[in-house]
C-alpha cells in the first residue's frame, strides 16, 4: 500500500489562512445584535442586497428570444424555495416601459402543385429568403394523415414578417 505524503509547510499556510477566510465570514453572516454590558444594542444595519438599485442590469440578452416573452421588470423576486432576490440579470429582466429586441414575427406560405395542401408556418426571425427558398422548394413534404401519406412537391413560398401584438 502506498503511504500518504505529508503536506508541505507552504500547503499548510495555505489551509490555515483559508480556514481563517471561512471563519471570518461565518463571524460576519451572524445576527446583527451585538450584547454590551447586559443588554442587547442593535449594531449598525448590515447592507443588503435589496438596497441596490434596480435600474442598472448586467449581462447581455438575445433581442430575438426577448422578443418571443414577455419578462417582468428588474427588482425583487421571490425564488421557489420562498427566498427573496433581486433579478438583475438583462437576459431574465425588461426596463419598465420597454419590452427588448424586435416586436415581430416572421412566416412562410408554402405554395404545392395542388392547390388545396398550401399552408403558412412560422419561422425563425433569423430566417432569410434564400434560406427558406432552399429548404422547402422543389422538395417534397408529407401532408398526408397518418396512416395514409400524401407527397406534395413545393413549387415556390413567399416570406412573411409580421408585429406581434
Amino acid at each position: 500500500m502506498p503511504t500518504k505524503k505529508k503536506p508541505s509547510a507552504a500547503q499548510l499556510a495555505a489551509r490555515a489562512k483559508f480556514v481563517a477566510m471561512v471563519r471570518a465570514k461565518s463571524k460576519a453572516k451572524k445576527s446583527a445584535t451585538k450584547k454590551i454590558s447586559g443588554t442587547k444594542k442593535k449594531a449598525t444595519k448590515l447592507p443588503s442586497l435589496f438596497d441596490k438599485p434596480t435600474s442598472r442590469q448586467t449581462g447581455t440578452s438575445n433581442k430575438v428570444k426577448d422578443a418571443m416573452r414577455k419578462a417582468l421588470a428588474p427588482g425583487k423576486r421571490k425564488s421557489a424555495t420562498g427566498k427573496s432576490y433581486t433579478e438583475r440579470r438583462a437576459n431574465r429582466s425588461d426596463k419598465p416601459g420597454s419590452l427588448l429586441g424586435i416586436k415581430y414575427k416572421s412566416a412562410v406560405r408554402i405554395y404545392f402543385k395542388n392547390p388545396k395542401y398550401n399552408y403558412t408556418t412560422d419561422i425563425s426571425n433569423q430566417a432569410t429568403e434564400e434560406s427558406c427558398k432552399s429548404y422547402f422548394v422543389g422538395k417534397y413534404f408529407n401532408v398526408g394523415i397518418y396512416p395514409k401519406e400524401n407527397l406534395q412537391k413545393c413549387i415556390r413560398i413567399k416570406l412573411y414578417k409580421y408585429l406581434v401584438k
